[in-house]
């Protein structure tokens, strides 16, 4: 059950175990992050052109951008592997 699939937004899925961190795009650190993943082609934008309310990083380094909050994407995850 470990590589069950879950939304991140507009029916693009992810790995539930592939996660590293689910963060706030707010503070400085976290945007030079999202420009670094934009420079190096790791950069994936599943909000279709709404705010991003969370950046999302896997094991692969890939940085996604989501429109669903963080609490959101955590609540998912744990139900998919099992947790909650």
């Amino acid at each position: 059950m470990g590589n069950s699939l879950f939304n991140l937004g507009f029916n693009k899925m992810i790995r539930g175990n592939s996660i590293i961190a689910i963060i706030s795009p707010e503070s400085m650190p976290v945007k030079r992050l999202i420009a670094a993943a934009k420079e190096n082609g790791r950069l994936h934008d599943f909000t279709r052109g709404r705010r991003v309310r969370a950046v999302v990083i896997d094991t692969s380094g890939t940085v996604i951008l989501s429109s669903f909050q963080p609490q959101t994407i955590s609540n998912s995850r744990a139900k998919v592997l099992g947790s909650a």
